[in-house]
């Protein structure tokens, strides 16, 4: 497949604003972590200020009888860091999208400690316990806080059964791979039914995620007794960015096999060479939710040229932080295509470290996920070359970033100086329902 490469000395914005966070502790920031120099005023540049959380988010967002916001919000020159407490544990969130997600999260977890008391619902969880596989481990006693949803000797048995003929499967073994296979799919429908993301980290909610999957599908407690938190959701969701009925075939219905092949086809459709659709298919930094959004992301480009491109860059991610931008970045490149003007086309800056978007009206667009940009010396050096950038056979009648958050008034006054048009706050405009969540 033909790859639009051109070697311009642009820092790529979005591999700016990787963290490799995990719950409960410091986000780290690949690149670049910005210096004392980075962020000189002295020099022309800013300081990162302390920001406040009720200046930010609506109240409900910042307290509820089950956690408190703190007050006093850091930022790194790219993303706002949150730190939470809650009845289930001490959170982090880098970003305002992640808070959002925190936040739902531990909403889930409330509803859980409340199915606790249901007479039916712990009924069902002492049917499913007695169950010869989950009793043998534990899996509603002491469920695994995982993603994976079973202890790592379990799972490797699963996949020892699953890549055996069919034929070949003793009566047990084929028990073995059905009940894991329904467990999947009842934790599929019960995180659409809460509003999470089932292959997130959050280590207390994958537990309960996993007792309640088991006691539905092991047990028989049915899915609807489970409260429903999707419609007020306070966090995105699938349906926000992709087309309904692709979101209920794909993220509803799906296992990660099933979503593991659905990716192959699109990608080799999209004339991806099969190295590189597998180097990404198994990237340990997508989830298989991540890797089939940024598929989907491609997919709705239609008919762009060299969209597999993106997986060049998304290829590089180092964190599953990382692994989120690129979707998220992806989303915003998929809405201005369909809601905006058609994207021609996909080309890489930087040595194909940094996507963009040629535009039918001959713009060149880089899109990124950002809460608060400051003007620091990295960022000058990207917005500086993003200005001279030229495209081989391509002319470009206007440059723009869009940002998912804002830029500073001193970032948004040297962008605009430089000729580069900055479109802010994409992420209230694409999911227009969470506007009213930030101040």
């Amino acid at each position: 497949m033909s790859r639009t490469r051109f070697g311009i000395a642009l820092l790529p914005l979005l591999a700016l604003l990787v963290t490799c966070a995990r719950m409960g502790t410091s986000p780290q920031h690949v690149l670049p972590r910005l210096t004392a120099k980075d962020m000189d005023p002295a020099l022309g540049y800013e300081a990162a200020p302390t920001l406040r959380a009720s200046d930010l988010f609506a109240p409900e967002i910042i307290a509820s009888r089950d956690h408190r916001v703190h007050e006093e919000v850091a930022t790194d020159g790219f993303l706002r860091i949150y730190r939470i407490d809650s009845d289930f544990g001490r959170f982090e969130a880098a970003g305002d999208i992640e808070l959002l997600q925190r936040v739902q999260e531990i909403r889930a977890l409330a509803a859980f400690e409340e199915l606790v008391d249901v007479k039916a619902y712990a009924a069902a969880g002492d049917s499913a316990g007695r169950d010869p596989l989950v009793e043998r481990w534990e899996l509603v006693v002491d469920p695994v806080d995982t993603a994976i949803g079973v202890p790592p000797e379990l799972w490797q048995q699963v996949l020892r059964v699953s890549h055996m003929h069919p034929d070949q499967r003793m009566p047990e073994e084929q028990a073995l791979r059905r009940a894991v296979l329904d467990f999947e799919a009842a934790k599929r429908r019960l995180g659409r039914r809460v509003g999470v993301n089932v292959y997130g980290d959050n280590r207390p909610l994958q537990r309960e995620l996993n007792r309640a999957a088991w006691t539905i599908s092991a047990g028989g407690y049915p899915l609807d007794g489970v409260p429903s938190l999707a419609e007020s959701s306070i966090a995105p969701l699938p349906e926000d960015v992709l087309p309904a009925r692709r979101v209920e075939m794909i993220f509803s219905n799906d296992s990660p096999e099933d979503l593991r092949r659905r990716n192959y086809i699109e990608l080799a459709v999209l004339g991806v060479p099969s190295d590189e659709i597998e180097a990404f298919l198994a990237h340990p930094a997508y989830s298989p939710l991540r890797k089939t959004g940024v598929v989907e992301a491609l997919v709705g480009l239609e008919p762009a040229k060299n969209r597999g491109a993106y997986l060049i860059p998304a290829s590089m991610a180092q964190t599953p932080r990382d692994a989120f931008f690129r979707m998220m970045s992806s989303f915003i490149l998929r809405f201005h295509h369909v809601k905006v003007a058609p994207i021609e086309q996909l080309v890489l800056l930087n040595n194909g470290r940094t996507p963009a978007a040629y535009t039918s009206e001959g713009k060149l667009i880089v899109a990124a996920q950002v809460d608060y940009l400051l003007w620091s010396r990295p960022i000058e050096g990207f917005v500086r070359g993003l200005a001279s950038a030229e495209l081989p056979d391509l002319k470009i009648e206007a440059r723009e970033i869009w940002l998912s958050g804002e830029a500073s008034p001193k970032a948004r006054r040297e962008i605009e100086a430089l000729g580069i048009r900055l479109v802010q706050r994409v992420f209230e405009t694409m999911v227009p329902r969470l506007a009213g969540e930030t101040q």
